[in-house]
């Protein structure tokens, strides 16, 4: 590993020496390893992209019904279904763009230009033309342009929290690094592709470029995870699959029973395909579309975007809710906890101290901005910010010397003069402070450190680090007397109402796991306050699962709510393992880190405010306020999406049903059809769009968050559906015959001889148009009034004055006036071959509608009956 080899052996292994290459090897080097550049996937021609959108099922069939209405003369039908086959087309296709977006965000992400030592002369090149064994020469500001190891460093500060996800500052240097912990900010003598230089300079040498940098390898996982299904996407190509063989079979079923009745072949192949065109959804794709689509619009009102619209439905099945720690459940800004001064905790008391305001004054690297914002490492600008808060004004004192802070000296001090004494004042780790001192300052004097009190105060730094909080003590020496001063304590708190969010989630049957690249007591500590675990036996390091076969991680994680110090490659591994158990994972984050797994994720969810370009990209859902409790507000907007789609499809295919039904039944008994083709398309436009819509949009149910998740397999017919779809279907086309034939009956009289006559009877133009009209606005008005047995699920129909969902009202009585129109305008009687209804006609027919409605309110009484 570079990370553990000298310089010597670094400068060996690719061929260079400190001075640079020279320029004809460097060609060479161009030649043979290519540019320092994040590869893109071959993109497919649009041609390509639109195929992979229609090969699917339904779309198939929809294509088939199209032909078939071009066929059929129903030039405006066959239109109507191809401009839905092109729109949901031209959708995928966009939401494709995602993966490739990703990668272009990396490419931004690196440097364009970069300061190179070729041949012992400096010059700027394009990051592009960097080889193995260049020579890089970095300064404050500076974006790195490939993966380096040190060569020489002086006071470098890294920003690496667009790659590691952890906000603090990581001091660089080229010492050797001995161990590694299978987290990159271990590697402190290596510099990584695309994070930035924010103090210091150094001298380094290009040991990895392109796609084999860290942030390569992120690249590759995002576009080996461009494409995933989502449990929607898989019912309805299921949907699509068993619809086609259905139709197919019902109509050879009724084309075979006109030909054993000697019926016209030519008119049975076009009633065949009729009914086909009538019992094919050709608006569920469309309806579908429509209702994601306000339902982006529902999300974005608890702050949330969706990128993707198919991912919306898939938030109804989240079981397990990843999370990044730092930024998403924690604020990512550290606060003041503690301060403990001569035996108290002055902080929680609300009180100051002039000597730990001086020194965390004058060993302080952080400044103030133009916006009088603390900016530099978190640590400093957190004191800083304390400073402020009580209105401290620093003293003027002589600086005599400083030393910057350092993680290999972990401390920083700084010595000055005053009151005629030279004085040192220095804040750092906990034991390596406590350990230096042998006074301690107690009631305004110098008393000897003895090693009891020195365990006293390890205990209770111990006892803070255990809670999570990051500690700094402070010392100051006064000629031979090193005086231990106090300690402060401080914490990256929890996002207001993330606790709150994380009890819904239990209550909703819904995990919670965080990941992070944090130490673990850190990150259980932070577990533990937000109600995510209890013991520290539902927590894990990154490194323990690393050495773990598959089969034996999958069972292991199973159990496991914390994860910490892990890798990229390891949030990946993670997810995929808990999809294997069977689970639906949401992931948040926020860093170029998260990327490949909110890629991998069933719903990858990036912060809005604090998150990085890529992570956005990569997402499914941006959080507008990277606010944890929004997740909460989400899922429960999408279980509400999923369920309404799922009465949406229910509707639909019962009520295409009941055409079928009713066709099939006069074709079998030999009545002219009931519907022209004219009819159909009138009864699919006015009873398939506007109550779709209107159920699409329905307003959730009150416990809709105390369910558990629904199964990733559970299909769109569970509980039920299926059986109330053909019930629904049979009862709404017997109704439709009902009224078909209860004209001629009232005429001729109830009988056998009138019932065995009923075709030649109603060969009578007049009787056959007033027998189709009454089962025309049969069909439709049974339809529409089924539209709100739907809406109601298992609530009685007093819940729909509740529901306030006001696009019911809306297709019902507009459904309701449109039909109406329909049948009193002489002018539609042509097309339709339908005539004006008598009140008593009509009256009928709105009571003989009401059934679906009856069926529901019976069913709500009789089925709990049954289940006793």
């Amino acid at each position: 590993m570079i990370e553990q080899s000298t310089k010597e052996e670094v400068l060996k292994l690719v061929n260079s020496k400190t001075n640079g290459l020279e320029e004809s090897e460097v060609e060479l080097r161009l030649k043979r390893e290519g540019y320092n550049e994040l590869e893109q996937q071959k993109k497919d021609t649009f041609i390509k992209k639109f195929y992979n959108q229609v090969k699917s099922p339904l779309i198939i069939i929809l294509l088939f019904s199209s032909i078939i209405s071009f066929v059929l003369k129903e030039i405006f039908d066959g239109c109507l279904i191809l401009l839905i086959v092109v729109i949901n087309a031209l959708i995928g296709i966009f939401q494709e763009k995602k993966a490739e977006d990703s990668i272009v965000s990396l490419k931004k992400m690196s440097s364009p230009h970069c300061v190179v030592m070729r041949d012992n002369v400096i010059k700027t090149i394009e990051s592009s033309n960097l080889v193995l064994g260049d020579i890089v020469l970095l300064k404050a500001g500076d974006i790195i342009p490939a993966d380096l190891y040190i060569l020489e460093s002086n006071n470098l500060h890294i920003d690496e929290s667009l790659l590691t996800g952890e906000s603090n500052l990581v001091n660089k240097y080229p010492d050797v690094l001995k161990t590694r912990d299978n987290q990159i900010t271990d590697c402190h003598n290596i510099l990584f592709m695309t994070t930035s230089v924010m103090s210091g300079t150094c001298k380094a040498i290009v040991v990895k470029k392109g796609m084999h940098t860290e942030v390569g390898k992120i690249a590759k996982i995002i576009q080996n995870n461009s494409n995933i299904e989502t449990p929607l996407s898989k019912r309805l190509s299921v949907l699509g699959k068993i619809l086609g063989i259905v139709i197919v079979l019902v109509c050879f079923l009724i084309f075979i029973c006109g030909i054993i009745q000697k019926i016209n072949v030519y008119e049975m192949i076009l009633t065949s395909i009729s009914l086909a065109v009538a019992a094919i959804p050709e608006g569920l794709p469309a309806i579908v579309t429509i209702v994601l689509a306000l339902g982006t619009q529902r999300i974005a009102k608890v702050n949330a975007v969706v990128r993707r619209m198919s991912c919306i439905e898939t938030l109804g099945t989240v079981n397990v809710v990843c999370s990044d720690k730092t930024g998403t459940i924690t604020e990512n800004k550290l606060s003041i906890s503690d301060i403990i001064f001569e035996n108290q905790n002055i902080y929680k008391e609300n009180k100051t101290n002039q000597l730990i305001n001086e020194i965390i004054a004058y060993c302080n690297e952080a400044y103030y901005d133009e916006k009088d914002d603390a900016k530099g490492n978190a640590v400093d600008a957190c004191l800083l910010n304390y400073l402020k808060e009580f209105n401290y004004i620093k003293p003027i004192y002589k600086v005599i010397d400083s030393i910057p802070f350092s993680s290999k000296n972990k401390f920083s001090s700084v010595t000055i003069h005053k009151d005629n004494k030279i004085i040192k004042y220095t804040k750092g780790a906990f034991e390596i402070i406590v350990n230096a001192c042998n006074y301690v300052y107690l009631n305004n004097e110098f008393k000897e450190l003895n090693s009891n009190s020195k365990k006293n105060i390890n205990d209770l730094c111990l006892l803070l680090a255990n809670e999570g909080k990051r500690l700094i003590a402070l010392s100051m020496t006064d000629k031979d007397k090193n005086i231990f001063v106090g300690i402060i304590a401080m914490r990256d708190k929890p996002r207001n109402g993330v606790k709150e969010s994380i009890s819904k989630f239990k209550k909703a049957g819904i995990k919670t796991v965080m990941i992070t690249g944090d130490h673990l007591n850190t990150a259980f500590a932070i577990a533990k306050d937000v109600g995510i675990v209890e013991h520290i036996n539902e927590c894990i390091n990154g490194k323990e699962l690393s050495f773990l076969d598959d089969e034996t991680y999958k069972n292991k994680i199973e159990n496991i709510k914390v994860f910490a110090r892990v890798t990229p490659e390891d949030k990946v591994r993670i997810v995929n393992a808990l999809k294997a158990n069977g689970n639906v994972v949401a992931m948040t984050g926020d860093g170029v880190n998260d990327a490949p797994s909110l890629k991998c994720a069933a719903i990858g969810i990036a912060m809005g405010k604090n998150g990085t370009e890529v992570a956005k990209e990569a997402s499914d859902i941006i959080l507008l306020d990277d606010n944890f409790t929004t997740i909460e507000k989400a899922i429960e907007e999408g279980r509400t999406i999923y369920e309404n789609i799922k009465k949406t499809v229910i509707f639909l295919l019962s009520s295409n049903f009941g055409e079928i039904f009713l066709m099939f039944v006069c074709v079998a008994l030999k009545l002219p059809l009931p519907l022209v083709a004219l009819a159909i398309l009138w009864i699919n436009l006015l009873t398939d769009i506007l109550p779709a819509i209107a159920l699409g949009v329905d307003k959730k149910d009150d416990d809709i968050m105390d369910q558990v998740p629904r199964s990733k397999d559970e299909s769109l017919f569970s509980h039920g559906g299926i059986k109330r779809s053909i019930l629904y279907g049979i009862l709404i086309g017997f109704i439709s015959f009902i009224s078909y034939i209860i004209y001629p009956i009232s005429i001729y009289g109830l009988s056998i001889e009138t019932l065995s006559n009923l075709s030649s009877i109603m060969l009578d133009k007049e009787i056959l148009s007033i027998s189709r009209t009454l089962s025309f606005t049969t069909l439709c008005l049974s339809q529409l009034i089924h539209m709100v047995g739907i809406s109601l699920g298992n609530k009685s129909i007093s819940r729909i004055f509740k529901k306030k969902n006001k696009f019911i009202y809306l297709s019902l009585l507009g459904g309701f006036a449109l039909q109406l129109m329909l049948i009193y305008i002489p002018f539609f009687d042509e097309y339709f071959e339908t005539t004006s209804l008598e009140f008593p006609l009509i009256l009928f027919v709105i009571l003989i509608s009401m059934f679906p409605l009856y069926f529901h309110e019976m069913s709500l009484i009789i089925k709990p009956k049954i289940k006793k």
